[in-house]
């Protein structure tokens, strides 16, 4: 029994995947942020949060853009009482040292974080691509997204908001899903 509701819980993230894959591939929910430092100084060890509102989910691009998932593995009719580990590894999400991004975004408890090795005086970065996906229903959104951002070489945390208004560009999650 435990095998089948395992096989069912990695079925629906499969199908999860792939949906965020087609979404991504057809660029909806694209949005494309920027982070510029209009001064004269450089900051080190930037750290960049943005709050998503209720309802709203993102996923970043670059997750899902030459990504091929597989179909979890259907359990034996009758269960297995022993498993050989068999495959070869693949060596997947190990960063070697020697290739360290300049930036580094993920998302954690609703919170698009992003934080930057260095951003010199005056320096524009574009940042990863992300998809916005909702659990809305509505042709027309208005979102307001609050930022904030710090640094280690900085006093204090500099705030915003980042008004977005989104029209059909954005699709709501399939029925059933969860995040």
């Amino acid at each position: 029994m435990k095998e089948a509701e395992k096989y069912l819980r990695d079925y629906e993230t499969y199908v999860l995947d792939l949906a965020r894959q087609s979404y991504m591939r057809r660029n909806h929910g694209l949005l494309r942020l920027r982070i510029e430092n209009f001064q004269e100084r450089s900051y080190q060890q930037v750290r960049m949060e943005i709050a998503l509102p209720e309802g709203i989910s993102a996923f970043l691009a670059d997750d899902y853009s030459d990504e091929e998932f597989e179909a979890p593995y259907r359990p034996k009719p009758l269960g297995e009482k022993h498993s050989l580990i068999t495959g070869s590894f693949a060596g997947r999400g190990i960063i070697t040292a020697r290739h360290v991004p300049d930036v580094h975004m993920f998302i954690e408890n609703e919170t698009l974080l992003c934080d930057v090795v260095s951003l010199r005086a005056e320096e524009t970065l574009d940042l990863p691509l992300i998809h916005l996906m909702t659990s809305k229903e509505s042709d027309e959104l208005s979102l307001v997204l609050p930022w904030s951002i710090t640094a280690v070489n900085a006093l204090g945390r500099t705030r915003g908001h980042l008004q977005l208004r989104i029209d059909g560009v954005i699709e709501e999650l399939p029925e059933g899903t969860s995040e």
